[in-house]
Order: C-alpha cells, then sequence, then structure tokens
C-alpha cells in the first residue's frame, strides 16, 4: 500500500469515528453539524471549477460526476466517504456533510443565496450511488 493510500485510509479511519461519535453524542443533531461543516468547506473551495472539483475529489478515492443546466446542478458520487464510514444499511440518504458542500458550493459559484440541495439516492440505503439535486 502506498504510503499516499495509507495516509486516506487513515484519514477515513478518523472521520468513520468522528461519525459515530458524534451520533452517539448528539443524536439527530449531528445531521445539522455535519450538514453546516460541509457547507463550510463547499463556500471555502467555490473557487474550483467543476472539473477541479471532480479531481479533487479523486483525490480522496471518491468519484464525482456534475452535470449541470439552467435550472439546477446534479452531483453523482461513488465511494462517498460518509457512506463509506457508515457501514450501510440506513433507510434514508444521510451524506449530510456532502448535501452541505454542494449546496453552499452551488449558491457562491452561481451568487443565488436560495438554492437547496437534496439527496434523492444514497449507496448506504440500498442506491447504486449517492445523487444530489441542487435547484431552487
Amino acid at each position: 500500500m502506498s504510503e499516499e493510500r495509507t495516509g486516506v485510509e487513515i484519514l477515513k479511519a478518523f472521520f468513520g469515528a468522528f461519525l459515530d461519535v458524534s451520533a452517539d453524542y448528539m443524536g439527530l443533531a449531528s445531521n445539522s453539524m455535519l450538514y453546516r461543516a460541509g457547507e463550510m468547506v463547499g463556500e471555502s473551495f467555490s473557487f474550483l471549477s467543476p472539473d477541479e472539483l471532480t479531481n479533487a475529489f479523486s483525490d480522496m478515492g471518491m468519484t464525482v460526476m456534475v452535470q449541470q443546466n439552467s435550472s439546477q446542478w446534479i452531483f453523482v458520487v461513488e465511494n462517498s466517504v460518509e457512506c463509506t464510514m457508515c457501514g450501510g444499511a440506513k433507510f434514508e440518504p444521510h451524506c449530510h456533510m456532502l448535501r452541505g458542500f454542494f449546496s453552499s458550493y452551488v449558491r457562491a459559484r452561481s451568487r443565488n443565496p436560495y438554492l437547496r440541495c437534496i439527496e434523492t439516492e444514497c449507496a448506504s440505503s440500498g442506491g447504486d450511488f449517492c445523487r444530489f439535486v441542487v435547484s431552487p
């Protein structure tokens, strides 16, 4: 295993432990905390083009495909770190940090504060991938 890959695995382990501990201590409130953390990161990386964003996620072992048209942006994510850490078998989409990230990223790039992001499919609840739609 390469040193770079080992670093990614360690980061995933830290993130997984953080998700578990935050859910244990905060219950459902942890979802809001994760969403807000994602928003903060998404806004700070809104300078990246969609292609650069795709490459950045690829560096973390995730595949992100971006589609956009005049009314919405769609992000399709394979190997979501949030799904990888939860162990699957959830009954509803739960990638709150990615949802916050994509919401804030698109709001900042489009200069439209009235957009929201919905996760319409999640690998942890039986989907083939995670799918996020950002629209008014």
